[in-house]
């Protein structure tokens, strides 16, 4: 249709409106409009019963205790664990008795910590399940008894060997192939004298002997042992004193006028005094305590997944028991017992890990002497907290077992405990035992952001000759110290930060391993840094120092600082020091602001440990291609796959919804229609911060939908044709008052598709001024009423007979899509994306890889991939809850590739008042005052969403609902197979966007997914590993060898080109006007702005298909 300049008069206004489908008359639609222009079971024992059953119990424990000297029997009853107790079905009264005999005491009490510590019968069930699984069974275990005992016999039997000069012991070990390590080669004319003395006693130590030794992951057997041999001196050898934390035992090579501690040296030496001492301590309470063992096995589990168990300076099973034994013997109020020798393995190591969880290490050193107090002076708490961060002292009151541990590591613990503690104590927690147990952490996966340091070729300026008499290892040293000072840099910035050591491949040896025929391994390896973010803090654009007149924090500031820092007043008249971090001026997004934590870390590397990172290297700057030069950061290595090639303009979120707000209030506004618009709803991603890219106002910029719904009149017609003809006769009299108004630039108005006249897709496009373009669909409930008429009142048989049934189903799922069900999602992800910031940054990345491997809407829509990547949020379990897009990418791969999609359902709490405390009183208050039904109990929403998962399964199956290959040629009876079920607090069966939704994945979608998934942790871990962040465009792209048709499309024919990630700067633009004239009146025409060929192709192309296989 011809385009004309627009005029103010309607004559002219109403040629501006024009139509994309030429079947239906423009004369029709106005008729059609004047019509508006006037207007419980009884139990076995009785309570009483129970109540007196429970006094007897309680008499014949108080004689157990009496005589628990002289009744050896008893004691030992009373301490078995509750747990093993041998399940006996009661027996009846009688052989013909229907009545059976009253629970016994054993069983009241196992009955009793089922509900009140397992919550459910399950859970107790899995715990036996897993403590029969890795304990080590004493049938494999006699071949190693005889090793063990031809061992000792072999180290009784070896003689002293006398002194020996240094080159005499090395001819001898070089004739022995063993290489003699030295942590510094001694010069050839060195006077040392090298002996070997013969064992003077043999004792085996270690939790072999203790019985809480279990099998590995990587041990599948159960039979394969390592022995370790540790040597280990009398305490008399050193005077106790000597080897106080405030003493130095290391001399210098330079001349210092005072010699530093060695706390870390003392306490080395001090602990190979102490092993037979932690043995007798730990073989006491495993024989008072028959659930002791089984506590340290689950408690070694747990650390083991998550990559603990005294790796890394972190907690320790053997730890986790001395502490565990300590609280039996005091830790409670006023210094009382706060475990007891009667309490189940469950509840001995729940107890343990919520004091682990809350106690405050750092300021509350624990001392495990018998009367808690320091043997000495020199011993105190507080000698060993100067020089230890924290101090958890041996029964001896000499050891720290914590010494390698240090703050931001316990930080760390403490905070895996806390969400382990949430997992044993939620109302679902039955379904979290994989969580705690089985599920593997990669400390590799887990972080906001991944720092990687490769192995320094120059000691950093923080390893100081002090601190080398202490820390023989510039690394390990590092390793310590350098999160404390990133800490000291990103304040509130980080909730917690800790380091590591990657996992090395197989056949490589670290510093604590390596075959005796080889070189020790150099002390200088890679470092890990581990940074979880403060999601609103650390966008933040300026850091506050400390005021001008505090003259010592000032100076300390610029220290830290160097250059950045300057002395700044501010608004409320306060002069401080401070750092200010500058944005591109041309981009003020969340995405952009992501990127002050990782400049903040490469300036502090740079000036501190001099060595840069990949991401600070400037333009102009040359790059060193020795990739072990710099140091790498991950988060923000995803940030340009968020942005166009050649992106010119600057426009965000904010703009759009901003214009859209402004839009809605002049709709609201308008009085010249018949009726007033009572409601505009936006349900576009790029109106609830989800779409891949930021929405732009200009030319082909996909249109932004939003609902507008007009107030209630009974003069609606009673037939579906015609009142979708209405709502076409509404969308052209708003399109003339807008632009009548001068509102927008022009209005393009979609009837639908004539072939299926009662389907409610129409639409029009508004073209506003500011150059956004909002598509606008009304909504009027009388359709979907007649639509659930006629959808209800048919027979079931009628499926296969008649066509008009399933084009009225066809009907109401669009208006289920687009009317219901998409609003409120798109108002409950908007929420999250302002409570999460960085669930927006996760969506986006997740839709960009999901398209990169060629999943389109069809395979997987909008709403479930956004629906998973708030799971990953408002239920983040196994991990902590993510603050950045990177990690939150990482958690939704993870859940795609470990989640059993076709049997278990995934619950997606949306509701904001479900991730508050008191969810449930809210929910029951709210149902009472406005009839909101909403399920905010976890237990409730997974049993009813995995009913409803069993019911669909069922129905597809039935026979009854099978359909002849006669009617399937007229009748269209595709249903996707059950892939999924999404549940959450409004939809608890899962029916909005996988039940009976035909926009659900398929199964071969999910699998394809799930391997996709896979592949890319993998790929992941090894580019954080190896630090090759060039191969991170990797994980968007996809191996096409398991196709079997590719189709090749022409890029010069694809108008949104520029977004491919391996855009050619050199393809062929579409071919431009010839004429100077012609071309100025085509940028003026914008009925073709939302005609995407490649959309319209894609979705022929799927209908073909579906046709002619029938799928």
């Amino acid at each position: 249709m011809a385009k004309r300049k627009s005029q103010n008069n309607s004559k002219n206004v109403s040629k501006r409106v024009k139509f994309e489908d030429e079947n239906v008359e423009k004369e029709e639609v106005e008729e059609s409009f004047e019509d508006f222009e006037d207007i419980e079971e009884e139990d076995i024992i009785s309570e009483e019963e129970v109540d007196e059953e429970e006094e007897d119990d309680e008499e014949d424990d108080e004689e157990d205790e009496e005589d628990e000297e002289e009744d050896d029997d008893d004691e030992e009853m009373d301490h078995v664990e509750s747990v093993s107790i041998e399940r006996k079905k009661a027996k009846p009264l009688s052989d013909n008795s229907k009545y059976y005999k009253a629970p016994t005491n054993e069983e009241i009490q196992q009955l009793r910590e089922t509900t009140e510590l397992f919550n459910t019968n399950i859970f107790r069930l899995q715990i036996e399940e897993l403590l029969s699984e890795v304990k080590i069974s004493s049938k494999k275990t006699v071949v190693l008894e005889k090793a063990l005992h031809k061992l000792k016999n072999i180290l009784d039997d070896m003689k002293s060997v006398p002194e020996k000069s240094l080159s005499e012991i090395q001819k001898i070990m070089k004739k022995k192939n063993i290489k003699i390590p030295f942590p510094n080669t001694p010069p050839k004319d060195i006077q040392y004298k090298f002996a070997f003395k013969a064992p003077s006693s043999v004792n085996l130590v270690g939790s072999y002997l203790l019985q809480t030794a279990y099998g590995s992951e990587f041990d599948f057997s159960k039979s394969s042992f390592c022995i370790r041999i540790l040597p280990s001196i009398s305490p008399s050898v050193f005077p106790i004193q000597r080897l106080a934390p405030t003493r130095n035992n290391v001399r210098p090579t330079v001349e210092m006028k005072t010699l530093p501690p060695t706390p870390l040296y003392n306490n080395i030496i001090l602990t190979e005094t102490a092993y037979v001492s932690h043995l007798n301590t730990l073989h006491r309470y495993v024989k008072s305590s028959a659930s002791f063992k089984d506590a340290c096995i689950l408690a070694k589990v747990w650390l083991n997944q998550r990559d603990f168990n005294g790796k890394n300076g972190r907690l320790s099973g053997f730890i986790f028991a001395m502490i565990m034994a300590w609280l039996m013997k005091c830790g409670g109020p006023d210094g009382s017992k706060k475990l007891g020798v009667s309490y189940s393995s469950f509840q001995l190591f729940k107890i343990t890990m919520e004091f682990i969880a809350n106690h405050d290490f750092v300021n509350k050193p624990i001392i495990m002497t018998d009367n808690q107090e320091p043997i000495s002076s020199e011993f105190t708490t507080d000698s060993y907290a100067s020089t230890n961060e924290i101090v958890i002292i041996d029964m001896t009151g000499r050891v720290n077992l914590a010494a390698n541990i240090t703050k931001f590591s316990m930080i760390e613990i403490q905070n895996e405990a806390k969400l382990a503690i949430q997992n044993l104590t939620g109302e679902d927690s039955a379904d979290k035992f994989d969580t705690l147990f089985l599920q593997k952490i990669n400390p590799c996966l887990k972080y906001d952001n991944i720092l990687r340091i490769p192995p320094l070729s120059v000691p950093a300026p923080l390893y100081t000759v002090s601190a080398a008499l202490d820390n023989p290892s510039a690394c390990l040293h590092l390793k310590r110290k350098l999160p404390n000072l990133l800490a000291k840099a990103l304040t509130d910035r980080i909730t917690h930060i800790c380091s590591f050591n990657p996992v090395l491949p197989k056949g490589q040896y670290s510093i604590n391993h390596w075959k005796v025929n080889e070189k020790m391994p150099e002390n200088n390896g890679v470092i890990m840094i581990g940074i979880n973010l403060e999601g609103n803090q650390s966008t933040r654009l300026v850091d506050f120092g400390p005021s001008a007149e505090d003259e010592v924090a000032s100076k300390a500031f610029r220290e830290l600082w160097g250059e950045k820092s300057e002395l700044r007043r501010f608004k409320d008249g306060s002069i401080k020091e401070s750092v200010v971090w500058e944005l591109n001026p041309n981009n003020n997004s969340n995405v952009e602001r992501s990127l002050i934590v990782s400049k903040m870390i490469s300036f502090i590397l740079e000036r501190h440990i001099g060595i840069k990172t990949i991401s600070s290297i400037r333009d102009d700057e040359e790059i060193d291609q020795s990739e072990e030069t710099y140091a790498h950061l991950f988060s923000t290595q995803l940030n340009s796959f968020l942005i166009p090639f050649d992106a010119e303009s600057s426009y965000t979120f904010k703009d759009a919804m901003d214009a859209f707000q402004e839009f809605s209030r002049t709709l609201q506004g308008l009085k010249e229609l018949p009726l007033e618009i009572v409601s505009v709803k936006a349900c576009d991603p790029g109106l609830r911060y989800t779409s891949v890219f930021e929405p732009q106002p200009v030319k082909n910029s996909p249109a932004l939908e939003f609902i507008i719904t007009f107030e209630q009149t009974t003069r609606w017609p009673d037939d579906l044709k015609a009142i979708q003809i209405m709502k076409s006769a509404f969308l052209l009299e708003l399109s003339k008052v807008l632009l009548k108004k001068e509102v927008i630039k022009d209005a393009i108005i979609n009837v639908g598709n004539s072939q299926h006249k009662i389907e409610a897709v129409g639409y029009v496009d508004f073209v506003l001024e500011s150059g956004y373009t909002f598509r606008c669909r009304i909504h009027q409930e009388r359709e979907e009423v007649l639509l659930r008429h006629i959808t209800d009142s048919k027979a079931p048989q009628a499926i296969a007979q008649s066509n008009e049934y399933q084009e009225c189903v066809r009907a109401l799922s669009i208006i289920d899509h687009h009317f219901n069900h998409g609003p409120i999602l798109s108002v409950k992800i908007q929420n999250l994306c302002l409570k999460f910031p960085s669930l927006s940054y996760t969506i986006r990345l997740v839709k960009r890889w999901l398209s990169a491997h060629l999943f389109s809407k069809y395979h997987i829509s909008d709403s479930i991939i956004e629906l998973i990547c708030a799971k990953v949020y408002t239920n983040p379990s196994p991990w902590d809850t993510p603050s950045s897009g990177w990690a939150g990418f990482i958690h939704v791969l993870y859940l795609f590739a470990h989640w059993n999609w076709s049997e278990e359902p995934l619950i997606v709490p949306i509701e904001l008042e479900s991730l508050e405390p008191g969810a449930e009183a809210q929910q029951t208050q709210n149902e009472l005052l406005y009839g909101e039904k909403k399920c905010f109990n976890r237990t409730e929403l997974y049993q009813r969403s995995r009913q409803a998962l069993l019911e669909m399964k069922q129905a597809k199956s039935n026979p009854a609902m099978k359909i002849s290959k006669k009617d399937k040629k007229t009748v269209n009876t595709t249903s996707p197979s059950i892939a999924m079920v999404i549940a959450t607090e409004l939809d608890p069966e899962g029916n909005y966007w996988t039940g009976k939704s035909q926009d659900r994945p398929t199964k071969m979608v999910m699998k394809r997914l799930k391997y996709l998934s896979q592949a890319a942790l993998v790929e992941m871990e090894n580019i954080i590993l190896k630090g090759h962040d060039a191969d991170l465009k990797k994980l968007f792209v996809t191996p096409k060898n398991d196709f079997d048709v590719i189709i090749k499309l022409d890029s010069s024919k694809i108008i949104n080109y520029k977004e491919n990630l391996y855009y050619d700067v050199e393809h062929k633009e579409t071919k431009k006007i010839k004429y100077k004239n012609l071309e100025i009146d085509q940028e003026e025409n914008y009925e073709f702005d939302q005609f995407n060929p490649m959309n319209y192709y894609l979705f022929n192309l799927k209908v073909k298909i579906k046709i002619i296989y029938n799928i």
